[in-house]
């Protein structure tokens, strides 16, 4: 029942920006047979009347068509460019004119940041999208503030506060401030682990970069709680379990308890560590170049022992340097882990896919300033036309 309402109302929005000079003694049947004589716009200033009419689909010389400026109407606020759009239709003795009425949105005339002590203007207004201008949107400033406050969070100052504000002009324009309160930088005072039932604390936040400070924090950034080292410990958190055989620990919430007149904050983070897994089997699939006993030996994760993410990781970049060596610079090691939520067992399959072999190209010696380009050659463990073996390039 509702839907039947929003149809009749939304055309009679549409219909009301169309207006009638009261002044023409005619009927609306009339304009059926009328031909747009002339479309006059006014209001604009920065827009120009020419793109205004290239939006439209009345065209002069066109029949006039009373649904063609509904449309006409739409086209123009899609532009975004206009608080206002009405059209009026007028009787002239050629046809018929139509004056287009547009209120322009303003534009901004400046951007000033002030309050900030600690940190430079220029790094402030890197993350200000909203420049001198461009047309004023509220949403687009709120959201300029939001990007500050969040360097300031990345910078340890999570008391910081941003207040946007815009003020307009003589001429129409809208000039905008961010007044920004630094506030000092926030310390953290203690980090809780909830839910680690079998890996201690200490084990865990030993590896976190976010830590609790102390009696040097006054000097140095130590223990200065920074939103960025915050998200990445909350993975760093789920690999330590994982490490640990938890194959399906996860961090369930956090909370952070802040103390603007201590200037410090307490942290609590809350996992589930999930069940033991162990290892049932490795394979490897898909290789030319070694064979699997070969590649199986140089393997530290093997079957029977608890799973450990970070031993995995170690064993993909063990077989991707195998493979660098041989000239493979491109190759791909993918692990596909196949898990038993029954017996708490997993099967690891590594799939490779080694690729085309890279040679070196020329080999361009730049920067020597007074040794000659042989001599660096000479000391080159690789030679142009060569396989590229990605080991001996980094060392």
């Amino acid at each position: 029942m509702k839907s039947k309402f929003l149809i009749p109302l939304y055309l009679l929005f549409l219909l009301a920006l169309i207006t009638y000079n009261p002044h023409s003694a005619f009927s609306e049947e009339d304009f059926s047979i009328e031909t747009v004589y002339k479309i006059r716009v006014v209001g604009n200033s920065r827009i120009p009347e020419s793109t205004i009419i290239y939006y439209m689909e009345s065209k002069e010389g066109d029949s006039f068509n009373k649904s063609t400026l509904s449309n006409d109407i739409k086209k123009l606020y899609k532009l975004d460019h206009f608080d206002n759009i009405t059209i009026d239709v007028n009787k002239v003795k050629e046809g018929v004119e139509l004056v287009v009425k547009v209120r322009e949105k303003p534009s901004v005339n400046s951007v000033k940041i002030s309050g900030n002590k600690s940190l430079p203007t220029g790094d402030i207004a890197k993350r200000v999208t909203i420049k001198k201008g461009m047309i004023f949107k509220n949403s687009l400033m709120m959201k300029n503030a939001l990007q500050i406050k969040r360097y300031y969070l990345a910078e340890g100052y999570y008391f910081a506060e941003v207040e946007p504000s815009y003020k307009e002009t003589i001429d129409g324009k809208v000039s905008i401030k961010f007044k920004i309160n630094e506030g000092p930088k926030a310390l953290v005072d203690e980090i809780k682990i909830v839910g680690n039932n079998s890996v201690p604390t200490e084990e865990i936040t030993k590896y976190l970069r976010t830590r609790e400070s102390g009696f040097f924090s006054i000097f140095t950034s130590a223990g200065v709680f920074k939103e960025n080292d915050f998200k990445q410990d909350l993975k760093i958190v789920e690999a330590v379990l994982q490490n640990h055989g938890f194959l399906k620990a996860k961090v369930k919430d956090y909370k952070i308890d802040a103390n603007r007149q201590e200037r410090e904050i307490n942290i609590t983070i809350y996992v589930e560590e999930g069940p033991v897994y162990s290892v049932e089997s490795v394979s490897i699939e898909g290789d030319s170049v070694y064979t699997k006993e070969e590649l199986m030996s140089k393997l530290t994760l093997k079957a029977g022992d608890t799973y450990s993410r970070d031993l995995m990781g170690k064993d993909i970049l063990t077989l991707t340097d195998l493979y660098a060596v041989k000239g493979y610079a491109f190759v791909d090691v993918i692990p596909d882990i196949k898990d038993d939520d029954a017996t708490k067992k997993i099967k690891i399959s590594y799939k490779i896919n080694h690729g085309n072999r890279a040679y070196i190209g020329k080999i361009n010696v730049i920067g020597n300033e007074t040794t000659r380009d042989f001599v660096v050659r000479r000391e080159l463990r690789f030679k142009e036309g060569e396989i590229l073996d990605t080991i001996k390039l980094n060392q």
